[in-house]
């Protein structure tokens, strides 16, 4: 199925960063409260949300002190509401073009640009000054959106 048939051609893409998802699952005060709100209203704002695998890979490292089930609850609450794009070596081949000093946020920025994002939502604005997507943080995002 061509994924632009699925959603409405006004869709916003909105490519989650690694600490967007960490803020939420580990609660951390006060960025998790916009991360619910990105999660909670995305399905009726025509918002598709998307994060990569490498980010969940990050995430499991960040909860790997937690009981299992934990993790995989975690792991859920995510991939329920959130599409998982693939990493592959293209992705990280790609991602030198944008690396600037870090590479794991060049990979997140390749991988976004190949599946066509809207927007990129960080905490960490200056990881992605290379993007040539968009790149707001939660707040900035959510206050555009009336909020």
């Amino acid at each position: 199925m061509n994924e632009s048939s699925v959603y409405p051609k006004d869709t916003i893409k909105l490519f989650l960063d690694t600490n967007i998802l960490a803020d939420l699952l580990l609660n951390r005060q006060p960025f998790a409260q916009y991360s619910l709100i990105l999660l909670s209203e995305a399905p009726s704002r025509g918002w598709k949300l998307s994060t990569s695998a490498l980010s969940i890979a990050n995430l499991m490292y960040l909860l790997r002190k937690q009981p299992k089930s934990i993790q995989r609850d975690a792991l859920k609450t995510i991939t329920d509401r959130i599409q998982v794009l693939d990493l592959t070596i293209s992705s990280i081949e790609n991602a030198f073009n944008w690396a600037g000093n870090n590479t794991e946020d060049g990979i997140q920025i390749s991988i976004a640009h190949q599946h066509k994002q809207s927007l990129i939502l960080t905490r960490d604005l200056s990881g992605f000054l290379s993007s040539h997507i968009q790149v707001n943080t939660p707040q900035e995002f959510l206050r555009s959106q009336g909020y």
